[in-house]
């Protein structure tokens, strides 16, 4: 009986364990942006924000160029 306890116990955590390594590989790639400044209007691609006084100004898109294809 404690035996069973114990492996009971160890193994009930694998189903977690296996959905937290898979999840990762499942997962898209995040996308690209283009970003706008408010400052001076200028332009940046990105996957985030560059920063404070940065609004998206379109996307998202595919890739680093920020062109639709």
């Amino acid at each position: 009986m404690r035996l069973e306890g114990i492996l009971r116990k160890g193994f009930r955590h694998i189903p977690v364990l296996s959905i937290m390594l898979i999840a990762p590989a499942l997962a898209a790639p995040a996308s690209w942006w283009l970003w706008q400044s408010s400052r001076d209007g200028q332009t940046f691609c990105a996957q985030t924000s560059p920063g404070p006084g940065w609004q998206k100004a379109s996307g998202p898109y595919a890739n680093a160029r920020c062109v639709k294809e």
